[in-house]
């Protein structure tokens, strides 16, 4: 999580670039906070040096109160780490989604030198007491006591308990923060089929980020078309908020992300942008426009923001590999990710607000040109998604006489019974109808409680299209029916 957050962030020994977050309140507090964030470019030492400070909070509280290790009350030793760790977990994704991300670990420094402030006071201001009379010593314990009361044992207990109750407040709250934030970690490393193995793990949970990095790592793994139904698309809340506090769905969180490798440039250049703008610079926004610059061969630009994120710590990786391309627009061609993203770029140009929200489902699902097969597979598989069924069949056309991907003849068969001329278009479904039907008959108890049906059918059909038409994504499925939503320009679930 924390090495996400510091994507979210921005560190350098420059006061001009830093001015923004140092003109805020505690402004120094968040620069030193957003400082110890570099350190989880390998998340073993940020991790390292959290621990250490966790660890020397408690020794420093116990030390103040003047508390023994195993005594009654040396619990209260763990209390402001205990603390800081549940307020971290209750925060999830808002620790730097529309958040200060320099606030928690300002937070934890904070109180570790407020800490040893008073430690210090203790030692110096406290009068040692010395007792005058004798007192026998106390019997040592024996046999299970000396066990259960071993000053090791209390700390081994005081410390999986700060460490479980975060896990479990993590667990129940925001089931979806480690496999999402661990998904983002594979994209900044390019393992798209670890993406999409992480994804399927957690097939189960139902969140739209999840979904939304389920799909980016199977635009490059292609397996768009016969993997995307493989996890639950009945989203959960993320229990997140805007700046201001209030809900928040969360769609700017992997917005930037999706348009870019939908093939989007501008979009997410204008979101990118707009992000810069209102949050002021982190990794993620400078990163993304610097590789939209670079693909729009805007050079000069593209150098100016590799010399901003040469500025923070532990970016020689990210400088090294894309500044040999500056000027050399042969070398972005070559590059495979350009070149794959480059396969579904618009044709046209044509304004963002003529298209449902968000524009990666939007644009791809009712575009007409393009060109790459990519191209017409991805505004397949975006009907599909959002249950745009004519629009779906209209853009089948092109692919007669084509070998139809799975996904998609599922889909064709969906539609077959209220549509004859689909079976005539495409004879080779006659198999899929077989199955379909099948189907049907099979799902004629459940279909009353659709939602329910949907959580306990999903391990036997998981996968199957028809499934996720009749079960799955059931908002989607409420707008498709809305007559009143038909014609208007509501947004894609």
């Amino acid at each position: 999580m924390f090495h996400i957050a510091r994507e979210s962030s921005f560190f350098a020994a420059d006061a001009t670039l830093m001015h923004g977050v140092w003109q805020q309140a505690l402004g120094a507090l968040w620069i030193l906070g957003r400082a110890l964030l570099t350190l989880y470019r390998w998340p073993l030492l940020g991790g390292l040096f959290v621990a250490l400070l966790l660890t020397l909070s408690a020794w420093l509280t116990g030390y103040g109160l003047r508390l023994r290790l195993g005594s009654r009350w040396s619990v209260l030793s763990f209390l402001p780490a205990i603390a800081w760790m549940t307020w971290v977990a209750w925060r999830g994704f808002n620790l730097y989604y529309q958040s200060e991300p320099g606030r928690a670990l300002g937070v934890l420094l904070m109180g570790t030198v407020v800490l040893a402030v008073v430690a210090l006071l203790v030692r110096f201001l406290r009068r040692e007491r010395v007792q005058s009379e004798e007192t026998l010593p106390p019997q040592p314990a024996k046999g299970l006591r000396a066990i259960i009361g071993s000053p090791f044992l209390s700390l081994l207990a005081l410390s999986l308990f700060t460490f479980l109750l975060p896990a479990l407040i993590t667990h129940y709250r925001h089931p979806c923060l480690r496999p999402v934030t661990r998904m983002q970690v594979q994209m900044l490393d390019e393992d798209w089929e670890g993406m999409a193995e992480t994804a399927r793990d957690n097939a189960m949970l139902s969140y739209r980020p999840l979904a939304a990095y389920y799909a980016i790592a199977l635009i490059h793994t292609g397996h768009l078309t016969d993997q995307l139904f493989d996890i639950r698309l009945d989203y959960d809340s993320l229990r997140i908020s805007s700046w201001g506090g209030t809900p928040d769905l969360g769609t700017n969180y992997y917005l930037t992300d999706c348009n870019y490798h939908a093939g989007l440039f501008r979009a997410a250049a204008h979101k990118a942008t707009e992000a810069l703008t209102m949050d002021g610079p982190t990794l993620h926004s400078l990163k993304h426009l610097t590789r939209l610059a670079l693909l729009d061969s805007d050079w000069e630009v593209a150098r100016k923001y590799l010399h901003i994120i040469a500025r923070h710590p532990f970016e020689q990786d990210f400088v090294a590999r894309y500044t040999p391309m500056v000027g050399h627009a042969d070398a972005v061609s070559a590059d495979p990710v350009f070149a794959l993203l480059r396969r579904t770029e618009p044709t046209k140009d044509s304004f963002e607000s003529f298209y449902q929200q968000p524009t990666f489902l939007g644009y791809t699902a009712v575009r007409i040109e393009g060109n790459s097969l990519d191209a017409l597979t991805q505004s397949l598989m975006a009907n599909l998604y959002s249950k745009r069924m004519p629009d779906f069949l209209v853009r089948c056309e092109a692919m007669l006489g084509f070998t139809l991907p799975r996904t998609i003849a599922e889909g064709l068969v969906t539609q077959a019974p209220k549509n004859p001329s689909v079976l005539q278009a495409f004879p080779q479904l006659q198999m899929n109808m077989q199955i379909y039907q099948g189907f049907l008959r099979n799902i004629q108890p459940y279909l009353k409680d659709r939602e329910r049906a949907g959580r306990e059918l999903f391990e036997q059909y998981h996968g199957y299209y028809p499934f996720y038409y009749f079960f799955g994504n059931l908002k989607a499925t409420r707008k498709r029916d809305d007559k009143e939503h038909a014609n208007s320009n509501v947004g894609v679930n």
